[in-house]
């Protein structure tokens, strides 16, 4: 048979599937519904699942329907840090130079000023970092007109990110092209000023900058000709307002008290102020009815206590009905009486309160009356006490239906560091008791409280979901022992060894079943949580590598 027979032979035979070739890969962006695609953008940050901004970069130029799903995530949230970067040479075996090239400055910072028609339609939060004060980089004169430049062009592009909802400045002078831009967002909700400053030479805008939420962070606004750049703000929308901002907090809240009620404003967090300052703040608490969510905390050490005449001027100036909405307090503990009885609260931190110890006792004892009056608290912190008998039994009579519950016990005893050692090597230790097994041990020590309340001597709230008990111990021992804590061989309470508090999570978690958490210390804490199969798993920090099999029968616990 000739060659060209052969071929056309071979050309007459039926055509059959290679017995090598794979069936086609299916297409997953056609198969996959786009919900579950957009429910893959909203994975939260830092889990297994999350993707980067780049990640939505290469899926939105894979083809037309990931464009339009993707491009949406990418640009919903932009952050613009134009730090100064440079070539870098490095030569690590004097063999080869290798040459690191990043972009410059200049390069850097001219990539937001034109945006790209996709940012303007989707970009809901836009944060941009600025270069005025001091963050430790000196600009070229070239880089200083690109960068003023470059601030110029974002201006002039802000109205047009039409769903802008959240806008933060950080390090920057936000001059009139910039405010005024800003006013004329009817979108925003949003604005933060971390670190920078207003300069607003000109006459009064046309529109306020009527933002929901307000947050002021260092440095002080600028006054010029007798014109406030505060004015530019009204109380008409807002409805949250954070001031980190010392020197400026009294003009802040007297101008928005000076507007009327804010009505609609829920929540107030300021920081870093003086104990002086509390009268501004309480005049500015009467315009504000609706208030929900109150966190103050001042620059004052944590063992001071509010000055006895200011806390008197207040005691004239708060709302004669209490804030009658009010939902959550962090703050100092002697406002309680002032705001908390005739509100629903339910959620109470005094954690960073000067020790209720000694004779700072009785105060402390009046402020937890105060407390009382509120029934419907869910969620109470509390300081450093010290340990009684009556304290347990005070907290489940007059907080019922607590769910959580924090509190520092001191009694200023040391567990030694050969005892930590040898309990870790040893069985599980017992409670040693008396014929009528009650605990040998101080009813007036933290030890004595613990064992009592493991063996349901003492009672806890019945429906408790979270217990944390902290100890004495403090940053300083912490930074002197701090390299012991990290490998076991100092305890990292002062109180109880780390089996022995083993000992009472467990134990507690089955006498009090709604128990989904247990924590004990606090440099650093160790904490248990329940897991779905009702076994408590522990943190790093009070894993116990040697607890034997029989000990994890007993008491149900991972080791």
């Amino acid at each position: 048979m000739s060659a060209d027979q052969l071929h056309l032979s071979s050309g007459d035979l039926p055509s059959s599937p290679s017995v090598h070739s794979s069936p086609p890969k299916p297409d997953y962006s056609i198969e996959i519904p786009t919900e579950l695609w957009e429910e893959l953008c909203e994975y939260p940050r830092f889990s297994p699942w999350f993707l980067c901004a780049s990640d939505y970069s290469n899926l939105s130029l894979a083809c037309k329907r990931f464009r339009d799903i993707f491009q949406k995530r990418l640009f919903r949230s932009v952050v613009h840090i134009p730090g100064r970067y440079a070539k870098e040479a490095h030569d690590g075996n004097n063999t080869e130079a290798v040459t690191l090239v990043k972009p410059t400055f200049c390069e850097k910072i001219t990539q937001f000023t034109t945006p790209p028609p996709a940012a303007l339609k989707w970009m809901q939060d836009y944060r941009f970092c600025g270069m005025n004060g001091p963050v430790g980089i000196s600009l070229s004169e070239q880089e200083k007109k690109v960068y003023e430049a470059a601030v110029i062009s974002l201006a002039k592009a802000l109205p047009k990110f039409t769903v802008l909802r959240r806008l933060t400045l950080e390090v920057m002078d936000i001059e009139e092209e910039l405010v005024a831009a800003i006013a004329g967002l009817s979108s925003l909700c949003s604005l933060d000023i971390d670190g920078g400053r207003l300069i607003y030479r000109a006459a009064p805008l046309d529109k306020q900058i009527v933002a929901k939420d307000l947050w002021f962070n260092s440095r002080k606004l600028e006054e010029e000709r007798n014109l406030s750049p505060l004015q530019l703000f009204s109380n008409q929308r807002l409805a949250s307002l954070g001031i980190a901002m010392p020197s400026e907090l009294s003009n802040i809240l007297t101008h928005f008290a000076d507007q009327g009620c804010s009505d609609r404003l829920r929540r107030l967090s300021l920081y870093d102020f003086d104990f002086e300052e509390f009268p501004v703040v309480f005049r500015f608490l009467g315009t504000t009815p609706n208030l929900e969510i109150l966190r103050l905390r001042t620059d004052a050490a944590k063992d001071s206590w509010i000055p006895v005449d200011v806390l008197d001027t207040l005691t004239t100036m708060c709302p004669a009905a209490g804030l009658l909405h009010l939902l959550e307090y962090e703050g100092p503990p002697e406002l309680v009486p002032l705001l908390v009885p005739n509100s629903p609260v339910r959620f109470l931190d005094l954690v960073d309160s000067p020790p209720w110890i000694g004779l700072d006792w009785e105060k402390g004892n009046r402020i937890l009356d105060s407390i009382s009056r509120s029934s419907s608290v869910r969620i109470l912190g509390l300081p450093i006490l010290p340990p009684r008998l009556g304290l347990f039994p005070r907290i489940a009579r007059e907080f019922p239906n607590l769910e959580r519950l924090i509190l520092g016990l001191d009694d200023e005893a040391c567990v030694s560091w050969e005892k930590e050692n040898a309990d870790q090597a040893g069985p599980a230790p017992m409670i040693e008791m008396d014929a009528e097994n009650v605990p040998l041990s101080s009813v007036e020590s933290f030890k004595g409280l613990v064992e009592r309340l493991s063996l349901g001597l003492l009672p806890l709230p019945a429906h408790l979901k979270s217990l944390k008990i902290r100890d004495s111990v403090t940053k300083r021992v912490l930074n002197i022992h701090g390299r012991m804590v990290t490998v076991r061989e100092y305890p990292v309470r002062t109180c109880m060894t780390r089996r022995a508090l083993h000992r009472t999570a467990c134990d507690l978690g089955k006498l009090y079943t709604s128990l989904e958490q247990i924590e004990f210390a606090q440099y650093p804490g160790m904490s248990w949580s329940k897991d779905g199969e009702g076994s408590w798993r522990p943190c790093t920090s009070a894993l116990l590598p040697d607890l034997d099999e029989q000990a994890k029968a007993q008491y149900g616990c991972w080791a």
